[in-house]
């Protein structure tokens, strides 16, 4: 999947964001939902239409779990912190599922084979869980104390689905002052259509674009610069 022109506001009436600063002092990873649930053919939000997103998963398999294992190593060499968030529900009956969530029929129990995450990318010992029960990361949550605490100013997001909850957590993350980088190689959305729609809503207006290779160059070299 690649990406499409910007919003055509950009270079225009409305200036292109400038880069982004990553500082592992003050930058994090946040990766989105890579889980069983909408990760993996093996989740109940696919569960009889596995064919049908064939692509999707190709793309989960092959690119964004490469991306995002490289993205982590990376974060972690630096001592950034690497934050994961997932899907799961802090009740047996789902009575915490947002509204939205609840008329889809999209559910993830606590213990569930579902709520666990993808192993290539799994959580690391010590590193911060976030559960949500909404498509946004922030919403109902303690995202955003846990980044101020640690002065956190850029968000690097990766994950899935993009269209959906890496979308909505991007958008949250703008609107409380992140400066946020969103990882073209690092994300997948559900068909190249939506892909192309999210990353040209994104692009320059709540998020710079960035491939995994630039984001761990660039944290490379401002660890080394620490030294």
């Amino acid at each position: 999947m690649t990406s499409s022109p910007p919003d055509p506001l950009i270079g225009g009436p409305v200036p292109v964001l400038p880069p982004a600063d990553l500082v592992p002092e003050k930058s994090a990873l946040i990766c989105i939902d890579l889980q069983i649930y909408d990760a993996s053919p093996e989740g109940s939000l696919f569960q009889g239409h596995q064919e049908r997103f064939s692509d999707y998963f190709d793309r989960v398999q092959d690119v964004v779990v490469p991306a995002v294992n490289a993205l982590q190593s990376a974060f972690r060499r630096a001592d950034a912190p690497v934050i994961h968030t997932r899907i799961r529900s802090h009740t047996r009956d789902g009575s915490d599922v947002g509204r939205r969530h609840r008329q889809r029929g999209m559910y993830v129990a606590p213990d569930s084979e579902d709520a666990r995450f993808l192993e290539p990318v799994a959580p690391t010992e010590g590193e911060m869980v976030i559960d949500k029960t909404r498509s946004g990361a922030f919403y109902g949550t303690g995202l955003d104390a846990a980044l101020r605490l640690r002065g956190i100013e850029t968000a690097v997001f990766c994950g899935v689905v993009l269209n959906n909850c890496v979308e909505s957590s991007i958008r949250e993350a703008a609107d409380r002052d992140y400066d946020c980088v969103v990882v073209s190689d690092g994300v997948a959305a559900l068909d190249q259509a939506m892909y192309d729609a999210s990353m040209r809503v994104l692009s320059g207006s709540y998020a710079r674009v960035m491939t995994s290779r630039q984001v761990v160059e660039a944290m490379g070299r401002a660890a080394r610069g620490r030294k």
